[in-house]
């Protein structure tokens, strides 16, 4: 048993924890079913439309890492070790994951908060406190999973 165990004891568990809380809290989101078909459409043409709008982000997102990433590697390659410029696209691909669990959390709820606010403002209410409580333990629980990679594998506090 190494030194590190109780470090990673104390950030592992809240990891499970995140990531049992999306799991279940999105499945019970997506088993809400829409009571009108109107809805469902739009919802549906939203989530098409979020979609597309990551794509193209993250082509320019990908750019911008590389070129970045290039320029660390290649002009401070005495200063700034190679595996720190690993750490930045790995940071960028995690945070890429981030914002499209981020987005598909956010398009589910947000239909279905409308769909509930049309029979009362408590369901409507209850569907937008989970939806952004989903995304934001999500998005933390992301950050934390990747800075628990970053500290067991690459040995950076």
């Amino acid at each position: 048993m190494s030194n590190h165990f109780p470090s990673i004891v104390i950030v592992g568990v809240p990891i499970v924890f995140t990531v049992m809380f999306t799991i279940l809290g999105s499945v019970w989101l997506s088993k809400k079913t829409l009571r009108n078909e109107k809805m469902r459409k739009i919802g549906q043409r939203i989530r098409e439309g979020a979609s597309a709008f990551l794509s193209s982000e993250y082509r320019w997102i990908a750019l911008v890492v590389l070129l970045i990433s290039l320029f660390l590697g290649y002009f401070h390659r005495h200063s700034f070790p190679l595996s720190r410029v690993g750490n930045f696209v790995l940071g960028a691909v995690f945070s890429c994951i981030a914002g499209m669990i981020g987005m598909w959390i956010a398009t589910l709820g947000n239909v279905r908060n409308a769909d509930g606010a049309r029979s009362s403002l408590a369901k409507a209410f209850r569907m937008s406190f989970l939806g952004g409580a989903i995304m934001g333990v999500s998005v933390g629980g992301i950050a934390l999973l990747w800075r628990f990679f970053l500290c067991l594998f690459c040995k950076f506090v």
